[in-house]
């Protein structure tokens, strides 16, 4: 289940939060403290989990939702379970809902029941007032039905809600023990996390060792969880943390180690469930509230609301539905932002592509920009746990060529990536070597000094000339002729390297062919041999992955490089 829109009036502060469009994955509603921003997810979780009754006398009390939602041919079955004939639905996957709910006896109503069909409405089930023997009536099939009573339709639904929206506050109670019953599925409040966590380590370890390792990388002083029982055959969760010799049980530890165990539970123990996470930056180190959006925007089956002033999230590079909430005389006010300006300028920070990142790596193009991570990555520097950008110069010109140049050029990188930050942001700089004489690197490295990274080789593209099964793959799953010996590929290589005067591949000699031909051109003339053109970025990226695959410590130079700066 997906909620494509909600709409929420007479809740709190809420007077009319109009039609809000949600991402199917991520969304963040941000601004200042006390907008709106809880109330907007709380009332979602309240009239969903509230008592379903038959009747709800509309007053000045009562709280109005509306939500478009989209589900799964699984889901609608479900929904059909012990449904006459006549009332089932089928062949449509997306309903409005429209609930009443009353605050004060938890009672929630579901009023009527539309599909959607090419943006219009068309009547399912809809409420009757004017008939005291009579609840509702329904639309299928070109005829009209009458239902006494609340329709099983209404109660799966219902029952559905209950079942896949999640809400994770800072109010959720853990027991500190619980039996060690079995339990495969984490209740909605939260409160047979114990129970769950010890049936998944003994029942389900591959899912508990997804938990595990995601909980680790969240938090790099933890080294394990525990699921011990005590003497009265009950269980609870510990905590076992790097340097300390005894565990400490997940009760004694702050909030924030048990908001991301529920969370980690709903991404790899349940199904198309909805989260409603509300202000995660509260409870959380920015290292582990940075963690936890990566995880989630890999693991695109949920759905997630989170609500959030603080600007990690408002800035992150994942790709999310940003809604802007404020305030005005008590009223709050919903704003679909396609620009992140206006809240980062609302909350009192400045935007930039790395003013939230904790290292900068500048690259000179989109074919490092695409392959550092992947590298990265492979060497145990993802950005789960690391907050680093890397940005992509689009070359380097006269900043890196004219010793005045390059000092204007350090002394702007400095000033900016001072004055974003409350501290300064480390960086450092990889370019390639390209020809450059001796005089001219040491120019670079006086003007750059540790900021600058110079490839120990002409290109990137000259990592790859001693890869001949990869290239061989790369090249054979494009040609229309496969090769048949990859060591004619070695001898097509070692055949272009011999051509040492050739001035597009050694423009200023050669003193050590692999280091100093030009990869690209090599490349581009290899693969036409076989009647390709070498795509830098798209053959670049497979060649990276297969390398990393096969013979990894061809690109150990930039693990030995960078990961020490970006642990440091």
């Amino acid at each position: 289940m997906k909620i494509l829109s909600v709409s929420i009036k007479n809740y709190k502060s809420i007077r009319d939060s109009g039609k809000i469009d949600l991402h199917n994955t991520l969304n963040a509603l941000a601004g200042k403290n006390n907008t709106g921003k809880s109330a907007f997810i709380e009332a979602i979780y309240k009239v969903t989990h509230g008592e379903l009754a038959d009747y709800l006398s509309s007053n000045f009390d009562t709280v109005d939702l509306v939500m478009d939602i989209n589900l799964s041919d699984e889901e609608i079955s479900l929904l059909n379970t012990n449904v006459y004939e006549e009332y089932i639905l089928f062949k449509f996957n997306h309903l409005r809902l429209t609930y009443l709910y009353d605050v004060k006896t938890n009672k929630s109503y579901i009023e009527r029941i539309d599909r959607i069909v090419n943006d219009e409405c068309i009547a399912f089930y809809y409420s009757v007032t004017n008939d005291p023997d009579i609840k509702y009536r329904v639309f299928n099939k070109n005829q009209h039905y009458s239902v006494n009573g609340i329709p099983t339709f209404f109660k799966n639904i219902h029952e559905m809600f209950k079942d896949k929206v999640i809400y994770i506050n800072g109010s959720r109670y853990v027991q500190p023990t619980e039996r060690t019953n079995l339990q495969n599925y984490l209740q909605v409040e939260g409160a047979n996390l114990n129970a769950l966590i010890y049936t998944l380590n003994n029942n389900a370890p591959r899912i508990f060792t997804k938990i595990n390792e995601s909980f680790k990388q969240i938090f790099n002083d933890v080294s394990n969880i525990g699921t011990p029982i005590n003497e009265n055959d009950q269980t609870y969760i510990s905590i076992y943390f790097e340097g300390m010799d005894m565990p400490i049980p997940l009760s004694q530890c702050g909030s924030g180690y048990t908001h991301v165990l529920l969370l980690l539970c709903v991404l790899f123990n349940k199904e198309h469930s909805v989260v409603l996470f509300d202000e995660p930056h509260v409870f959380l180190h920015p290292s582990a509230e940075k963690a936890i959006y990566d995880l989630v925007s890999e693991n695109k089956e949920h759905q997630y609301i989170f609500t959030t002033h603080s600007p990690i999230l408002i800035n992150y590079p994942v790709e999310k539905r940003l809604v802007h909430v404020s305030k005005s005389n008590g009223n709050s006010y919903y704003t679909h932002l396609e620009h992140i300006q206006e809240v980062l300028s609302d909350i009192g920070v400045n935007n930039s592509d790395f003013a939230l990142s904790d290292k900068v790596i500048f690259v000179e193009g989109q074919t490092e920009e695409q392959v550092f991570p992947m590298i990265l990555s492979y060497f145990g520097l993802k950005q789960i746990g690391y907050n680093y950008r890397i940005l992509n110069m689009k070359g380097t010109g006269k900043n890196f060529s004219k010793k005045t140049a390059m000092r204007e050029h350090k002394d702007k990188l400095d000033l900016v990536l001072s004055g974003v930050s409350q501290s300064p942001i480390p960086y450092k700089i990889i370019i390639d070597a390209d020809d450059k004489a001796d005089g001219k690197l040491l120019e670079l490295r006086e003007s750059y000094g540790d900021n600058l990274i110079i490839l120990d080789r002409r290109e990137y593209e000259n990592y790859f000339l001693e890869c001949y099964q990869e290239l061989f793959e790369v090249i054979n799953q494009d040609s229309s002729t496969p090769i048949t010996d990859k060591e004619q590929i070695k001898d097509q290589v070692e055949k272009i390297l011999s051509l040492t005067d050739d001035l597009k591949l050694f423009p200023k000699g050669s003193t050590d062919a692999l280091k100093n031909v030009v990869g690209s051109e090599v490349l581009e003339r290899l693969f036409r041999m076989y009647s390709l053109n070498y795509n830098k970025i798209v053959h670049g990226m497979e060649l990276t992955q297969l390398v990393l695959n096969n013979t990894p410590e061809k690109l150990e130079f930039f693990k030995n490089e960078l990961q020490d700066f970006i642990k440091g």
